[in-house]
């Protein structure tokens, strides 16, 4: 069946070949510019610019002058140095490129494959946390987190794609409303627009997270800006248990200028707290997505269905601090514990809010 409606473009590129190098050779002999060699061979100016970079050798010539002063003998030459492109040349050097082409670059530094590996493997980074956040300077070679990606899906490394716990492609949702749950409080469309920016420190977003069995339960809390999180242990998803643990929290820090919580029933009593609260639509868990990728992590080391009774608030203290101290990329490859203690100093420069 023929297809005559696509998108897919055809692929045009293609390398220069012997005869089109000679034919290079022979116009930039003549003297003819970059672009006049450009539009007889139909490419375009910066291939061949590039190509007679590549074929370029430096030739000498004698010159022959009036005798020289002596105050300028010391710095004169008896010849002249310019560049000559040969196309045989320029057909090595490009042999020469494509041989390279292929090789494993990642294994010319075993000591960098050794700390990607430790790091995935032991620390439970990703490989774009191992590689956003190498030490500056320390290995010889450097590499993008693309390439780690394909070392891995070739078996190249200890690291197997079942060691990349979070290596997964999420789909982004259109808002909606669902209007037949009732709103607990005020709603997010309330919410003023500074914090949906993230530019403003001291807006957050919290969510519970429930054991087995429906028994025990975690509250979280995120800060927008900087991604830092508080994880406390609470005993039941009643709304006096959450509403205890986060004014026991409000208590040390004075932070709070927003907070956004999804519609639970948990939550039924936080609109009487001195801070603005606002509340996601019904079932619209990525109206607040810091918080969603947040209990993600946690998920990492408490996993769905697991008890809550062999977890204390000093397990979860530990959690947290490696949460906190893994490197972000939306935040340049620093932790939110460094952007959050940044935000503390400069706290006295923010209004009340």
């Amino acid at each position: 069946m023929n297809q005559e409606q696509y998108t897919t473009k055809k692929r045009k590129y293609a390398h220069l070949n012997l005869c089109e190098r000679k034919e290079i050779e022979r116009c930039f002999k003549l003297g003819y510019s970059i672009g006049a060699i450009a539009r007889a061979l139909g490419r375009s100016k910066s291939t061949i610019s590039r190509e007679i970079k590549r074929g370029s050798v430096i030739q000498r010539k004698a010159k022959y002058s009036k005798p020289i002063k002596k105050e300028h003998l010391e710095n004169w030459l008896p010849y002249k140095e310019f560049k000559v492109y040969f196309a045989e040349t320029g057909n090595e050097v490009a042999r020469a490129n494509k041989s390279h082409s292929g090789k494993y670059k990642l294994f010319k530094d075993m000591e960098l494959v050794k700390y990607i590996e430790e790091k995935i493997l032991i620390d439970k980074y990703s490989p774009d946390a191992v590689i956003g956040s190498l030490p500056e300077g320390r290995f010889k070679i450097k590499v993008c987190t693309k390439t780690v990606y394909n070392y891995i899906d070739r078996g190249l490394l200890r690291v197997k794609n079942i060691d990349l716990l979070m290596k997964v492609r999420l789909k982004p949702k259109k808002r909606r409303i669902r209007a037949y749950k009732r709103q607990l409080g005020r709603s997010i469309d309330l919410r003023p627009p500074s914090v949906e920016t993230r530019e403003e420190f001291g807006h957050w977003e919290g969510d519970t997270i429930v054991g087995k069995d429906h028994k025990g339960a975690i509250l979280t809390l995120v800060e927008r800006k900087t991604n830092k999180g508080f994880m406390i242990k609470i005993k039941d998803m009643s709304a006096s248990s959450v509403s205890e643990a986060f004014k026991q929290l409000k208590d040390k820090m004075y932070l709070f200028k927003t907070i956004t919580f999804d519609n639970g029933s948990e939550f039924a009593d936080c609109s009487q707290l001195e801070t603005e609260i606002y509340y996601a639509h019904p079932y619209s868990a990525y109206e607040r997505g810091i918080n969603e990728n947040y209990n993600r992590m946690i998920r990492r080391f408490i996993p769905k269905g697991k008890s809550f009774d062999s977890i204390d608030q000093e397990t979860l203290n530990r959690i947290n601090n490696w949460i906190d101290t893994y490197p972000r990329k939306r935040l340049g490859y620093k932790s939110a514990e460094q952007v959050f203690a940044q935000e503390l100093e400069n706290f006295s420069l923010y209004p009340e809010g």
